[in-house]
Formats: C-alpha cells, sequence, structure tokens
C-alpha cells in the first residue's frame, strides 16, 4: 500500500543494464517491472510468482509483466497501470532524500 492506496508491483528478469559494460547486452540482468492496481471490474487480486509467470491467487490466470492476462479465465484483462519509473538510485537520491525505501 503506498499513499493510502494498494498496488502490486511485477519485477522479471531479462533486461541488461546499460552502466556495466560496453555494449549493453553484456550487462548484469538488473530486471524489469510494471506497478498495477490489484483489481479486475471492482474485484481485488493477490499475485504470487509461479514458474516464470505472474498468477492471481483467485483465478489462477497468467499475467505478463506489463499487466495483461495471457492465459486463464481473465485472459485479455488489463490491470490498471500506477505511473512509476525506474530510477538510477544514486540520481534519485540527490534530488528526493526524504525517500523511503521499503525491503520486500
Amino acid at each position: 500500500t503506498v499513499g493510502g492506496k494498494d498496488i502490486v508491483v511485477f519485477h522479471k528478469k531479462g533486461t541488461a543494464s546499460a552502466l556495466d559494460s560496453r555494449f549493453i547486452a553484456e550487462g548484469r540482468d538488473v530486471g524489469a517491472t510494471g506497478v498495477f492496481v490489484p483489481a479486475i471490474d471492482g474485484k481485488r487480486l493477490t499475485f504470487e510468482f509461479a514458474g516464470d509467470q505472474f498468477k492471481d491467487k483467485e483465478t489462477g490466470s497468467a499475467w505478463n509483466i506489463l499487466g495483461r492476462a495471457v492465459e486463464g479465465e481473465l485472459k485479455g484483462k488489463q490491470l490498471e497501470s500506477v505511473v512509476h519509473a525506474n530510477h538510477f538510485w544514486f540520481s534519485w537520491a540527490v534530488f528526493q532524500p526524504d525517500t523511503k525505501i521499503f525491503k520486500g
């Protein structure tokens, strides 16, 4: 819950860092994120990472990193996206020193 609103954050490996190597493809894997409102048609969903997929516990539907159901009862449904950004921590911290850090 952030700012009184429920969110779900998806994180998946497979995105290379642009800072680690001369060639991005050789950079370490820093992953990618998607942040969403965890509800469809007014029904709250809870998620887990199962195997290599995000799945909601209520229907077992599989979701991609973009918040779209790709398999199951909710196939084709889209979670509402929450505005977010993947920042470089060192630059963010300079301008937002009071940022709260939450650990998983």
